[in-house]
C-alpha cells in the first residue's frame, strides 16, 4: 500500500490501529471515588467510577485479573457478603421491592472486590500514600467548614445536643463519623511512614490535621465513629509495633487513645449528647 507524505505511521485510506493506554484510569477512579465520598456535589462519582473500573477489569486482561481474585480469600469473602445479603432476603422479606431496591445499593460488594486487584497492580506505594493523603486534605476541609459553624452557634448546638438532635452533616451523621475516623487512621499511616507530599514539614502538618480530626470526632459526637476509631487505634498501636516496628509511633498513639477522650469530653461535645 502507498504511502502518504507525512507521519510514516499513517497509510493513504487508513490508519492503523493502536490499543488505546488505559493505566491511568484506575487511579483516576479511585480520586474519583475519594471525591465523590466527601463532596456533595459529587455524589454519583464513586458509583459511576466502580462501573468503569468493573469494565476495566473485563477488558484489561481479564484471565489473570480473575486469576488473582480467586487466589485471594480476603477479596472472595467481600463478595460473599453481597450473596448473604441475597440469600438473606429470599424468604425473610414481605416487599420484594424494597428487596430489589437494598440488593441494588449492595452491588458494589460484588464488583469492589475484583476492582481492588486492578488497583493493586497498579498503584505503587507511593501513588498509594498520596491518595490518603487527598482522603486527609478533603477530610480536614469538610470538618473544618462544620467547626466553624459549630462555633458560631456553639449555644445552638449543645442545646440541639441535649435535645438529642444532630449537628449538619454533609449525609448521614453515622457514615461521615466512620469517614473521619478512616480520616484519622489515615493520617497516623501516613505519619508512621514518614510521608510528605511537598516538603518534610508536611509529616507534621499531617500528624497535627489528624489530631485535630480526633477532636473534631469526639465534637460531633456520633457513637460509631467514635468507637471505630477507638477499635483501629488499638490495631493501629499493635500493627504499629509488630509490622513497622516504631514504638515511639505506637507510644504516641496510645497516649492519644487515651488522653483524648478527656479532653473532648471537657470541650463540651461528648457530656451532652452521644447519637448512634
Amino acid at each position: 500500500m502507498r504511502k502518504c507524505i507525512g507521519d510514516p505511521l499513517l497509510y493513504c485510506g487508513h490508519m492503523p490501529w493502536r490499543k488505546p493506554d488505559l493505566s491511568p484510569v484506575p487511579l483516576i477512579c479511585l480520586a474519583a471515588i475519594i471525591a465523590g465520598t466527601l463532596l456533595d456535589p459529587a455524589r454519583a462519582m464513586p458509583s459511576i467510577a466502580m462501573m468503569v473500573l468493573s469494565a476495566y477489569v473485563l477488558i484489561e486482561n481479564p484471565v489473570e485479573n480473575f486469576r488473582q481474585f480467586f487466589r485471594d480469600p480476603v477479596l472472595i469473602m467481600l463478595v460473599l457478603v453481597f450473596f448473604v445479603y441475597v440469600a438473606s432476603g429470599l424468604n425473610s422479606t414481605e416487599d420484594p421491592t424494597f428487596w430489589l431496591e437494598r440488593v441494588r445499593i449492595k452491588l458494589p460488594f460484588l464488583a469492589m472486590p475484583v476492582a481492588l486487584i486492578v488497583l493493586r497492580k497498579k498503584i505503587t506505594s507511593l501513588q498509594f500514600c498520596s491518595f490518603l493523603y487527598l482522603f486527609l486534605v478533603l477530610t480536614v476541609i469538610s470538618s473544618a467548614i462544620i467547626t466553624v459553624k459549630f462555633m458560631s452557634d456553639f449555644k445552638d448546638v449543645l442545646k440541639a445536643y441535649s435535645e438529642g438532635r444532630v449537628i449538619e452533616t454533609p449525609f448521614s451523621h453515622v457514615r461521615y463519623s466512620l469517614i473521619i475516623a478512616f480520616g484519622v487512621i489515615c493520617g497516623f499511616y501516613l505519619y508512621s511512614k514518614n510521608f510528605f507530599f511537598f516538603f518534610r514539614a508536611d509529616r507534621w502538618l499531617i500528624l497535627a490535621a489528624t489530631l485535630y480530626l480526633i477532636f473534631f470526632l469526639h465534637l460531633l459526637a456520633v457513637r460509631s465513629g467514635i468507637a471505630g476509631l477507638y477499635i483501629c487505634g488499638i490495631y493501629m498501636i499493635v500493627y504499629t509495633l509488630v509490622r513497622i516496628r516504631n514504638p515511639k509511633v505506637a507510644l504516641l498513639i496510645a497516649m492519644i487513645v487515651l488522653v483524648f477522650p478527656v479532653v473532648s469530653y471537657f470541650a463540651g461535645g461528648c457530656e451532652q449528647r452521644i447519637p448512634g
